[in-house]
């Protein structure tokens, strides 16, 4: 995995709350800078230091490859720095207890500098751009000042998302057939807590004299039960005239705040099958305080996947289906 700093003093918070890394694709002249060249080759697995007021303030791993992606809105604070076309990678994030002092470990740093590309100057003041290569002397500087933190890898294994492929997880860090069982677990778990939470979901938002119809088709018995029927639970919606609609209900669950999912193509197809009746429930920072649920909706008029895939989602990638959720559905 390669190894990044990220200058983020006017992004920082903004692209902190998102899990993201933007950067435009071409300057105001429309000339592809270096950083931007980076940008587009970020894959799963490489590790970010993202430094703001002359601090190391956090640690990424990149969990999905660059994406063509509009400037997100509020991100230059309305003045127009950056043209609007760019890349965006998501990230699993965690902020350091302490932010570390460039300036304290510029002297161990110094010896390390690269000749061309560098972050820093000379004399540790850091050169204009957005994402510069970090030498591993670096890594290791920086990763000696977290004695105390929390080893970062072992944390992002926690951060699952229920639907993606195990393969794709354990080929970005690489781990131990130990590790890829504790990781199966894991995700086992987000997807069954996901599940409960969606069905405790519509348990408060339907009157109790409808809670039979709700169903989890992905714990029933039969030929149609389990996850090949391309839905987890059956369940029913009420208008504002009292009149009910059977739905049936993906469920996908992550321990992060990611607006990345994954969709098999048995999904999909019964998205396009069922349209009006479709829905997904996305459930984001599964078995924590700040657990959402957003059911979304507005299958029907997509008559193929292929349709589907270009008209509902802001982007996607055939991993099974990495997809990318627009704003109005993240």
């Amino acid at each position: 995995m390669a190894k990044y700093i990220v200058f983020q003093t006017k992004s920082y918070a903004q692209e902190k709350e998102k899990s993201i890394l933007w950067s435009p694709k071409v300057n105001k002249l429309g000339r592809i800078e270096h950083p931007y060249k980076l940008m587009e080759n970020l894959m799963p697995g490489d590790v970010i230091y993202h430094y703001a007021k002359q601090k190391f303030m956090a640690r990424s791993i990149v969990i999905s490859p660059a994406i063509t992606q509009k400037k997100p809105e509020g991100l230059d604070g309305g003045r127009g720095l950056w043209n609007e076309d760019g890349w965006q990678v998501q990230l699993a994030m965690h902020e350091f207890t302490e932010p570390i002092q460039r300036k304290e470990i510029w002297p161990s740093m110094s010896p390390y500098r690269p000749n061309k590309y560098s972050a820093f100057k000379d004399n540790g003041n850091g050169n204009e751009g957005y994402l510069f290569t970090c030498p591993e002397d670096w890594a290791r500087i920086i990763e000696e000042s977290l004695a105390e933190e929390t080893d970062e890898i072992e944390k992002q294994l926690t951060l699952v998302d229920a639907d993606e492929a195990i393969e794709t997880i354990t080929e970005r860090y690489g781990i131990s057939e130990e590790k890829r069982v504790e990781i199966a677990k894991r995700k086992e778990e987000v997807g069954e807590a996901a599940e409960k939470a969606v069905m405790n979901y519509f348990r408060e938002v339907l009157p109790e004299e409808y809670h039979t119809e709700i169903k989890q088709v992905s714990k029933g018995s039969g030929k149609n039960a389990g996850h090949g029927v391309g839905y987890d639970i059956q369940a029913l919606e009420v208008d504002d005239q009292g009149m009910t609609s059977p739905i049936l209900v993906e469920v996908k669950g992550t321990s992060t705040n990611s607006s990345t999912m994954f969709m098999t193509s048995k999904e999909l197809e019964s998205a396009v099958i069922f349209k009006e009746q479709y829905r997904i429930a996305r459930v984001t920072n599964v078995g924590q305080d700040n657990e959402k649920i957003h059911i979304i909706s507005g299958f029907d008029g997509y008559d193929s996947i292929d349709d589907l895939l270009k008209g509902k989602f802001q982007s996607y990638r055939s991993t099974a289906y990495q997809i990318n959720l627009k704003d109005e559905d993240a």
